[in-house]
């Protein structure tokens, strides 16, 4: 699998001890499978960088995709909770968050590799409103696929970082790559803005998820998947 890291500096050995612990999956390496994607990335901070290029090696590998239909965006949500910094401050919000751990948690330890949605600012608005109850799972479901933000394959284990080779490292010019990355965001938020105004009809939020069983919630999803 080749994959692409954005940094402002090349990257050739990347060492997992150095990942920071709260983000979205943890301590880990963040990369995508575009070079456009991580020339962006690279330039989030209006600086110039690298689009750092390796080859991953997935034999003996367990990985873990959220997006290959066995999972769904409630399973995402358990693991950012457990990850990243939430203003739980209301009743609702503190009941959700403890319901999504406790429904849909998945122990990361059993895995060397994680695909799944990338939860830059926009998405972690969007991941924020949803479990304060202020829009619904159809709107935060749909909100995934504005502005194309991309999703990421992240290494979590050493395994994974012995099993990843270097390759080489494109220069990305913030002239370029900045205004790329910000244009992808505004966009999200606006079209995220203009999707909140629309009536669903029945629309489902948490505090409703939360009064159903499990295969009523299993068959919501699917209604919103089918759409």
């Amino acid at each position: 699998m080749i994959l692409y890291h954005g940094s402002e500096f090349k990257t050739i050995r990347p060492r997992f001890e150095l990942g920071k612990m709260n983000n979205d999956y943890g301590r880990g390496f963040y990369c995508t499978e575009s070079l456009k994607l991580a020339s962006e990335w690279a330039c989030k901070n209006g600086n110039n960088g690298f689009a750092n290029q390796y080859e991953l090696d997935c034999n003996g590998l367990r990985s873990l995709n959220l997006l290959d239909g066995k999972y769904c965006i409630l399973h995402w949500m358990a693991i950012l909770l457990e990850n990243r910094s939430f203003s739980l401050t209301t009743d609702i919000a503190i009941k959700s968050a403890k319901w999504l751990r406790s429904k849909y948690h998945i122990d990361l330890i059993e895995y060397d590799v994680v695909i799944g949605y990338r939860a830059d600012d926009s998405y972690f608005a969007f991941a924020s409103m949803f479990v304060n109850n202020g829009i619904s799972l159809q709107k935060l479901s749909r909100a995934f696929y504005l502005g194309d933000l991309g999703t990421q394959v992240v290494l979590i284990s050493p395994k994974a970082f012995d099993n990843l080779t270097y390759i080489d490292s494109s220069f990305a010019d913030k002239n370029i790559y900045y205004k790329r990355f910000t244009d992808r965001d505004l966009s999200a938020r606006y079209s995220f803005r203009k999707m909140r105004t629309e009536d669903d009809g029945k629309d489902v939020y948490i505090s409703d998820l939360m009064k159903m069983s499990e295969d009523e919630i299993d068959e919501c999803i699917q209604r919103i998947i089918s759409r």
